[in-house]
């Protein structure tokens, strides 16, 4: 049993996994780590923020999450796009996260759960749940929020690997423990939950990401796998010798996709109607 806490300052989730010497006596002791947004669900992390204010219990704070949320929308296919993955994720962690208690956090993650569990590549889940029958401990690494996936990542029995909240009294401040989990800090945890040197190949452990962000940690991993790549991750992948899969979304996920954008427009006109 390892427990891991991120170092370098990141400030993330302590975690606990039965790691045992998987050169050693145990063999079938490995570990999976699946990167969550894009990967195991065809979401992005704006999607998950909208279903975590969709599923908060307050209507006033709902309605002004939500009158916030929506310029946002416009804001980030510009000037957003070009502060940085890590800029975005603490904007949007301000966006959900601001003046919300604990106790309304964990209600509307389970709307996120909801979503979440409708979505995710049932290819990819059958996949995780044989690693688990083999007895791998399967973790979430993702950039996005403890307190949106928390939920989901324990409902399918995994470790939560994410980017934490900063808390006071009870009540999220909008800002984060650390910095965001994204990138190079994802292989560098890695290498302390495993207690290894920068550099070393994990082996027997696994990884999946679909993005060019996630290059750094399954570059660290002996068995690395591109689910439904972009085309940076691909090339890499295809040079590397990585295995991909390209999962394609199904009619269900297309409609659920869609579904949630026109709610989201349709509730936006409604906001605008009942302003005037």
């Amino acid at each position: 049993m390892a427990a891991v806490e991120g170092n370098s300052g990141l400030g993330l989730c302590t975690v606990a996994l039965n790691l045992q010497d998987i050169n050693g006596e145990n063999e079938n002791t490995l570990a999976v780590f699946v990167d969550l947004d894009g990967t195991l669900c065809p979401t992005d992390m704006h999607h998950v923020v909208f279903y975590f204010i969709y599923g908060l219990p307050s209507t006033r704070q709902r309605w002004l999450k939500l009158a916030l949320f929506f310029p946002y929308l416009g804001f980030i296919v510009g000037p957003a796009c070009l502060l940085g993955e890590g800029a975005t994720i603490k904007l949007l962690a301000w966006l959900a996260l601001s003046s919300v208690s604990e106790a309304d956090a964990e209600v509307a993650s389970q709307e996120v759960t909801r979503r979440l569990t409708q979505l995710a590549r049932p290819q990819l889940l059958a996949e995780l749940k044989s690693h688990q029958e083999h007895g791998r401990p399967i973790a979430i690494i993702t950039g996005n929020l403890q307190p949106l996936v928390a939920h989901f990542c324990s409902s399918i029995n995994a470790a939560c690997l994410s980017s934490r909240s900063l808390v006071k009294n009870g009540y999220h401040t909008g800002f984060l423990a650390g910095g965001p989990l994204i990138g190079p800090l994802k292989s560098e945890l890695l290498h302390g939950i495993f207690e290894s040197q920068p550099g070393t190949l994990l082996s027997g452990v696994y990884g999946y990401g679909n993005s060019k962000n996630d290059k750094a940690f399954l570059s660290v991993v002996e068995h690395a796998r591109a689910v439904t790549p972009d085309s940076k991750l691909e090339r890499h992948a295809t040079e590397q010798g990585w295995p991909s899969h390209h999962h394609e979304v199904e009619e269900s996920d297309h409609g659920q996709q869609l579904g949630g954008t026109a709610r989201l427009i349709f509730v936006a006109v409604l906001f605008v109607l009942s302003c005037r």
